[in-house]
This record gives C-alpha cells, sequence and structure tokens, in this order.
C-alpha cells in the first residue's frame, strides 16, 4: 500500500479493501467451507484445545465482517461462508458457552472480538436481512454484550483503574468497542 504524506485518501483505503476482500473468501473457506460447526482435530494443531475453541469461534470467524458486504452484494461464496460462520455462533452458544470443555472446566468467556465484527456484519447485511434474521442478530447481540459486561466485571467507559479489576486487558476495549457499534 503506498501511503504518502497526502494521508489515506479514498483510493488507498478502496485498494486495501479490495485487497482484503480478494484474502477473506479462500481464508475463510479454507477455515469453514467443511461447513461444519466443529474444527477437526488437526485444526491448528500448536494450540491447546482451548486455544482452537478460541482461534476457531471468536479470532477467526471475525471475517464475517468482510463476507457481509460482499454476501449482500451477491457474492454466493461469501453468502455460503457467512451462513457457516452464523450456524458456529449459534454451536458456541449452545454447545459451548457455559458448558464443561474439557482441559478447561466450564467455560465462561462470551465472544470477544466477535461482538464487533458482528455488529458490522449486520449493518452491511441490514437491508438484505428478513425480520427473523435480523431478530438472530439482535439476540446474539444482546445475549453476548451481557455477557461481556458481566464477564469483565461491569467494565466503565471512562474507567482508568481496569488493570487493577483483574481479569481485564486487551479484550475490554474489544468488547467496547462491539457494544458500541
Amino acid at each position: 500500500m503506498n501511503v504518502t504524506a497526502a494521508g489515506l485518501d479514498e483510493a488507498v483505503i478502496a485498494s486495501a479493501k479490495r485487497r482484503i476482500e480478494t484474502a477473506v473468501v479462500p481464508t475463510m473457506a479454507r477455515l469453514y467451507g467443511h461447513g461444519r460447526p466443529t474444527f477437526d482435530d488437526d485444526y491448528r494443531p500448536g494450540l491447546k484445545p482451548i486455544e482452537k475453541v478460541v482461534s476457531f469461534y471468536d479470532y477467526s470467524a471475525c471475517g464475517i465482517s468482510v463476507l457481509a458486504p460482499l454476501a449482500a452484494a451477491g457474492d454466493p461464496e461469501a453468502l455460503r461462508l457467512l451462513r457457516i460462520v452464523q450456524q458456529n455462533m449459534d454451536h458456541y452458544r449452545r454447545s459451548i458457552h457455559n458448558r464443561d470443555v474439557p482441559g478447561w472446566g466450564v467455560w465462561k468467556v462470551p465472544l470477544r472480538r466477535l461482538i464487533l465484527h458482528v455488529a458490522l456484519a449486520y449493518r452491511a447485511l441490514e437491508h438484505v436481512l428478513d425480520p427473523a434474521e435480523k431478530q438472530r442478530y439482535r439476540e446474539l447481540v444482546e445475549e453476548q454484550v451481557a455477557l461481556a459486561i458481566e464477564h469483565n466485571r461491569g467494565f466503565l467507559p471512562g474507567r482508568t483503574d481496569l488493570h487493577v479489576a483483574g481479569g481485564v486487558n486487551n479484550h475490554t476495549a474489544i468488547f467496547m468497542q462491539g457494544i458500541y457499534y
């Protein structure tokens, strides 16, 4: 990307967006194209089991915010992958969150980074969603936002002592972004 003294003009941003869009569909297809709401045993072999859960359902799923405008514009592969990520979010909520995770115990961590990307995806899709799909997004966001606030012990914007609150880290900012958007 060529960033000159002129700054980030529309052409530079459009170019970067095109490069991201070009990369995200094959990447998401590699991760989620199998269509199952679970990952294979050989998924990211260097990670601990709980790290695989976080990677598959939260971190990597953030590509939904790039898939959404592509799907809304009629890209069938982006739409297929978006539906798989939505299925995975539902699976996480029903079968992982607040359940016993082997090697960890009861997993109480809400979707973290994904909250922001779900909000951005909704923004891109809202004009093509039917009322039931809008409700699905709303329920997911309302649930995960409440869990995020609880998980971070009721964090508040402007609070300066988050470092002493225990358990509050860089995810706090990510939660706040997702809640805000």
